[in-house]
């Protein structure tokens, strides 16, 4: 809705066109471009609150198994923070996500490219998409909440 107006007023016949891209107007491919990026960077987000959930667990897991092994800390070589593969993996998805649009990006530069670009970007958000449904639905990702007892 928000970019809606945006791309009603600038379809007419006094709007501005880049010469690299006679078949679109310039605001049009821009409204367009920043709905995308908004819903990849909020699909992002999800991705990346999921991976930093992940090593949170792990390394509370870590430290459980530490103070209740037999051993003390001064005897033991400090460790340093490792991440397990799902979360690693999640964060892999995340700058994946941000390389591949920053890439797509690059076609506005050659002729015609905006339609490719936003085609592009269009095919990359339904992808972050698809991601964060997979993420979302995955076994374990939605906590127990605590039922409150009302009297």
């Amino acid at each position: 809705m928000i970019y809606g107006d945006v791309m009603v007023r600038a379809t007419g016949a006094a709007t501005m066109v880049s010469p690299r891209c006679p078949s679109m107007s310039t605001p049009v491919v821009s409204a367009w471009a920043a709905f995308f990026t908004i819903i990849q960077h909020v699909a992002m987000m999800v991705l990346a609150y999921d991976a930093y959930r992940r090593w949170e667990k792990q390394q509370q897991q870590q430290q459980q198994d530490r103070t209740s092994s037999n051993f003390h800390e001064r005897d033991r070589a400090p460790m340093l923070p490792s991440m397990d593969r799902p979360a690693l993996l999640a964060y892999g998805k995340v700058a994946a996500l941000n390389l591949s649009g920053v890439i797509i990006g690059g076609l506005n530069l050659f002729h015609g490219g905006c339609v490719m670009f936003l085609i592009a970007d269009a095919i990359l958000t339904m992808i972050a998409a698809v991601m964060v449904f997979q993420t979302i639905h995955a076994r374990g990702y939605h906590s127990k909440r605590k039922k409150i007892h009302r009297e």
